[in-house]
């Protein structure tokens, strides 16, 4: 069984990628995240699932606008799974995503520079270094 902290986690991070901020976590949300969870999809890839639809969401260049809610992203297929990095660079799983096929636009190799909040990126900066805030 899903452990709770595990979901408010991925909650929390959620709400911090300013995708559409819920007001609470509801049993709903939680039955759906716990089950992702309890399917074998460990919390940091899920957290990094959340961040690459955020980076999709805000870049100009996106061909992607649609918002999903937070039991939407988890319980729609693919779904998450299209923004799990898996093997893959943050730019390979970005390049279908964008109007003229490369990843950020014109060839270039730099990603736009997006709004996010600070704690979104202080989490962000911190998965890279090895590990999020709320672990």
């Amino acid at each position: 069984m899903a452990d709770n902290q595990d979901i408010q986690g991925i909650f929390d991070h959620w709400n911090q990628a300013s995708i559409i901020v819920h007001k609470r976590l509801d049993r709903k949300m939680a039955s759906v995240i716990g089950y992702v969870l309890d399917d074998g999809y460990p919390k940091e890839e899920l957290m990094e699932a959340i961040t690459v639809y955020a980076t999709v969401l805000k870049s100009p260049q996106s061909r992607w606008t649609y918002k999903w809610r937070i039991e939407e992203f988890f319980q729609r297929t693919p779904g998450f799974r299209r923004f799990l990095l898996e093997d893959r660079t943050m730019e390979e799983v970005l390049q279908g995503f964008f109007q003229d096929g490369n990843s950020y636009g014109s060839g270039s190799t730099t990603p736009p520079v997006l709004s996010v909040s600070p704690s979104f990126k202080e989490d962000f900066l911190n998965k890279k270094r090895g590990g999020f805030k709320n672990d």
